[in-house]
């Protein structure tokens, strides 16, 4: 896969290495965040969670399942971030650390930001090369693995749907029509629960 996506023009700048599935994934620091928006904060420039995923996302191959609330179970699956309620947080050594007006403004992969209503974390801007060699081709691979599994279930459920149909149109007690798309949707959100819960050990709300 990693031979077709240079292929087609679709990696990054900088240099590549080759993940155990065969993906070549850019590790540099350059390869990241050059569509993220960025903000100064105490001599230092913080990058928001989710503006890492909006480069990464084209690093994934065939992806039509990936969003960022699995991005975000990948990240927790890992040990790079935590959920507390309904914020993520850098690993519980590091934000303990960080944590208040006194905490440290930047650690390890990791930048805080106050303001009035206060403090957001992020990852520092600087530290995303480093980032990359240690982490990103683990959360690329990962992401990858389940996006191939979703990109599966969704065949399944579509075979199996249709199949259902066709049943239904040679029944000759048959009443009504049926639903394809909904029966389809329907089999692959339950696969998709299994999928994510054994995968990433994640639990999305409903609709996601």
């Amino acid at each position: 896969m990693g031979f077709l996506k240079n292929v087609l023009g679709l990696s990054t700048e900088g240099p590549m290495e080759e993940s155990a599935t065969g993906t070549l994934v850019s590790v540099g620091e350059e390869s990241t965040a050059s569509n993220a928006v960025s903000h100064m904060s105490d001599d230092g420039t913080f990058l928001q969670f989710q503006s890492y995923f909006a480069d990464i996302k084209p690093e994934i191959i065939d992806n039509d399942h990936i969003h960022q609330d699995i991005y975000f179970c990948a990240l927790v699956k890992i040990d790079i971030l935590q959920k507390r309620g309904n914020s993520y947080l850098p690993p519980e050594e590091i934000y303990q650390q960080m944590k208040g007006s006194n905490g440290l403004k930047q650690l390890s992969f990791y930048r805080k930001k106050s303001n009035s209503s206060g403090s957001s974390f992020g990852f520092d801007y600087d530290s995303i090369g480093d980032f990359n060699k240690k982490h990103k081709i683990e959360l690329i691979d990962l992401l990858q693995e389940v996006e191939t599994a979703l990109d599966e279930a969704m065949t399944e459920a579509v075979e199996i749907a249709e199949m259902i149909k066709e049943r239904h149109r040679l029944n000759p007690l048959k009443t009504g029509k049926i639903s394809t798309h909904k029966k389809r949707d329907a089999l692959f959100n339950e696969s998709k629960k299994e999928i994510l819960l054994d995968k990433l050990s994640c639990v999305l709300t409903r609709g996601k």
